[in-house]
């Protein structure tokens, strides 16, 4: 008989109003972001084992499902949502970019998950951490996640992208227990 293996969501404890613990892990299946923290595990393993194809595709899918999820707690009516407005919704809203006038969602997303690096007539690339070189030749301090660079180069950086998923999903599951959103539920 094989041990089932615990991730570091099962072993931490929710947080509650005035970041109290609430009296369940993270991952919890009354809770749809549990479905994401699940994912985080994962993604770590994509980024360890460094598949930086398999982690940009998968990351990017699961930006969009979290806001498709965000969006139907938030309109329990509405059946469909465009792709876009779902990413959009936890890329702005929950990983903290703000909008800007070119559309990320084809840019990075569909240029990745179609074409396998990011929609540009710039130089684009997908890459697993932050190099130096590539902060000083482009005169920047540190990159997101997906970055637009001024001269229009678009690109991914894995690491820092993983670390803002995780920090989306935290906030979603805060906004769960806040709320009152459960999985399979409808009322806000």
């Amino acid at each position: 008989m094989t041990k089932r293996l615990t991730s570091r969501f099962e072993k931490e404890w929710a947080t509650g109003r005035g970041s109290r613990p609430v009296p369940y892990p993270l991952v919890d299946g009354d809770y749809q972001s549990s479905y994401f923290f699940d994912l985080l595990v994962e993604f770590e393993h994509a980024l360890e084992s460094r598949l930086p194809l398999t982690l940009a595709v998968a990351i990017l899918c699961a930006i969009e499902q979290a806001g498709r999820e965000i969006l139907r707690f938030k309109h329990p009516g509405q059946v469909r949502f465009d792709n876009r407005q779902c990413f959009d919704e936890f890329l702005h809203n929950y990983m903290g970019y703000r909008p800007i006038a070119a559309n990320r969602y084809d840019i990075f997303r569909n240029g990745v998950v179609h074409s396998g690096i990011p929609k540009t007539e710039r130089q684009s690339g997908i890459g697993l951490e932050v190099h130096e070189l590539f902060l000083s030749r482009n005169k920047l301090k540190r990159v997101r996640g997906i970055h637009i660079h001024r001269s229009g180069f678009c690109d991914v950086t894995l690491a820092e992208l993983l670390k803002e998923f995780e920090a989306g999903v935290r906030k979603m599951r805060k906004h769960e227990i806040e709320r009152g959103w459960r999985h399979g539920h409808d009322e806000l």
